[in-house]
């Protein structure tokens, strides 16, 4: 089953449509002809899930680390320009950098995280 799981995975990541996917496992796999295509229909709607979730998961990972780059350059840009321009006392925009670097790393920790933590939590799927 851990084969079928992979073959599916691969499958569902190169793009290829749910019928074909379970046209090809039934090809593939004959010795597994006892696994109702029910079971096998749930496999692919799962690993279709998973990719969905991973693709929205880094999408919003890499948002998140747009956001707190730009706050990272804005911070650095007005403490720069004020200290820099002459005057006895400058700005240190440290909310804007410490928001900025907080958002970076979130950003990370989002676009690296596991989508099947959080399909295990919301899941509807038995296994």
């Amino acid at each position: 089953m851990k084969e079928i799981d992979l073959f599916i995975s691969r499958k569902v990541q190169e793009g290829a449509e749910k019928e074909d996917i379970v046209t090809q496992v039934l090809e593939n796999f004959p010795e597994q002809a006892h696994t109702s295509i029910k079971h096998i229909l749930n496999m692919v709607d799962e690993q279709i899930v998973i990719h969905q979730i991973r693709l929205q998961t880094r999408s919003f990972g890499i948002q998140k680390m747009a956001i707190g780059a730009l706050l990272l350059v804005a911070g650095l840009g007005v403490t720069a320009f004020t200290w820099y321009s002459g005057y006895s006392t400058y700005i240190l925009a440290y909310g804007a950098l410490i928001t900025g670097a907080y958002f970076m790393y979130n950003g990370y920790k989002t676009y690296t995280s596991n989508p099947q933590k959080q399909l295990r939590k919301f899941s509807n799927f038995k296994r």
